[in-house]
């Protein structure tokens, strides 16, 4: 979202492409702007059973989805003809005649011992599709994403932006009104297992808390109050960030994106990764090294063994918005160059 906001201030046309959830996000957020809703490719976690081997199958899976969604993307740019490609970690979304970027934070995958070669060998291939890799993370080491962003491998087409979140830390002085603040995502069937073990924990808690579910059906802002716990199924920009500043506390997976968020409102939260999933898990343990925020396991982990746990944090400046507003813009005004119509 950040980068969308500098493309329209630089008065380029923007379409948006998300599958659906995402595309009905962002169409609440950018009502002016044509989204166009794609097929994603559907992950699952499986509540139990051997994660390897799910894990594998979803890798074969991937491959063949890239393939299939670059095919698809061709199709859409031949009929709304982009000017150029800017990919939010969707590997089969470039075009090998236009300028394409593509922004991740994974340089390195991780991945089981035996997967992870090949996986990462398929992992590059796919990055050097695009003609440039926009690292969404700090420069310098260890960054927020340690090796997954900061391999020992030299790559010639990366630059690197900073953090991206669309939340900033309000300004105003608010009360406190909840004691917890929980924030659900991932993939299923793991999002609504979390749902459910937070839900039944944030109940026992004696003072008011929120949770947020982070799925699109249902209206947005509009709360439910199930006892102590106010309940919304997804949240604006604005009301995200009030909620934020209103809570003691955070409780919410250790995806890189949440991780972002986290910087940008300079909330210290404990961290529960998603099961199987070894990235989350490697950032939730990394930052629990750092003395950046908490970490537990969801199958043992209790609120109540933080009651009395201070959750306050110095955070650096978070997000490097100027170095991003000024990469954005050295791109276009290298394509409009290039071009002879406007962007």
């Amino acid at each position: 979202m950040p980068i969308v906001k500098i493309l329209l201030a630089e008065d380029c046309r923007v379409t948006l492409v998300a599958e659906n959830r995402a595309a009905a996000f962002l169409q609440k957020e950018f009502p002016q702007l044509s989204v166009i809703p794609c097929v994603s490719l559907n992950i699952h976690y499986p509540e139990k059973g051997a994660l390897n081997v799910a894990l594998a199958r979803q890798a074969v899976k991937k491959k063949k989805w890239v393939e299939k969604e670059h095919n698809l993307f061709s199709r859409l740019d031949s009929e709304y003809h982009f000017d150029a490609v800017i990919s939010d970690n969707r590997f089969g979304c470039y075009l090998p005649t236009k300028p394409s970027v593509i922004l991740t934070h994974q340089l390195h995958i991780k991945a089981p011992l035996l997967l992870s070669p090949w996986i990462n060998r398929t992992n590059k291939k796919w990055l050097n599709k695009f003609h440039q890799v926009w690292v969404v993370d700090y420069e310098n080491l260890p960054g927020l994403a340690g090796e997954l962003s900061h391999p020992s491998e030299k790559w010639s087409n990366v630059r690197y932006v900073g953090l991206l979140s669309r939340l900033q830390k309000t300004t105003e002085t608010m009360p406190v009104e909840y004691e917890w603040l929980g924030l659900i995502s991932g993939p299923e069937n793991q999002r609504t297992v979390f749902e459910k073990l937070l839900f039944r924990q944030l109940s026992c808690v004696e003072n008011p808390c929120v949770l947020v579910r982070g799925v699109t059906e249902g209206e947005i802002d509009v709360p439910e109050e199930k006892g102590n716990v106010r309940v919304y199924h997804h949240v604006s920009t604005g009301l995200l960030e009030k909620l934020f500043e209103q809570s003691r506390k955070v409780v919410c997976r250790s995806g890189y994106s949440t991780l972002m968020d986290l910087e940008a409102v300079q909330k210290k939260a404990l961290l529960i990764p998603t099961p199987g999933q070894m990235e989350q898990e490697y950032l939730a343990t990394k930052n629990a090294e750092a003395n950046r925020h908490f970490c537990a396991s969801q199958r043992d982990f209790k609120l109540e063994s933080f009651a009395s746990t201070s959750f306050d944090v110095q955070f650096r400046a978070a997000v490097q918005k100027n170095s991003l507003e000024m990469m954005v813009k050295e791109w276009v005004e290298s394509i409009a160059l290039s071009m002879p119509h406007q962007l």
